[in-house]
């Protein structure tokens, strides 16, 4: 009689997977009280640099921006067409001033007692 051994090399096999897998649900290693401080102090300088960038860069696009709005005001000032305009007339002269001759003779304000 033959022995019925299907399973024997399965077995084996799921046996053999098992043993080299069980190393690999191991914990990783906890981290030290000095790496926890390292890693919180590396983030609160990033957030830093990252903050100063930004405060930098809008400082800078805010200077850009006034300078390009004066160089673009003082270029349409200097391309704005006045040939089309009238110069202002100058004022007319003040005619010489002739007072009236008054032929009315001046009678006195109060009488004298008459």
């Amino acid at each position: 009689m033959k022995k019925n051994k299907p399973y024997l090399p399965t077995t084996t096999l799921l046996c053999l997977l098992l043993t080299m897998a069980f190393p690999a649900c191991k914990k990783p290693p906890s981290k030290t009280k000095a790496q926890v401080i390292q890693e919180r102090l590396n983030q609160r300088l990033e957030r830093w640099r990252k903050g100063m960038q930004r405060n930098c860069k809008n400082k800078i696009m805010e200077t850009a921006s006034a300078i390009a709005d004066s160089t673009l005001l003082s270029n349409a000032r200097l391309q704005r067409d006045t040939s089309g305009i009238p110069s202002i007339p100058p004022r007319p002269k003040l005619p010489d001033f002739t007072p009236p001759k008054d032929t009315t003779p001046v009678k006195p304000i109060f009488h004298n007692g008459q």
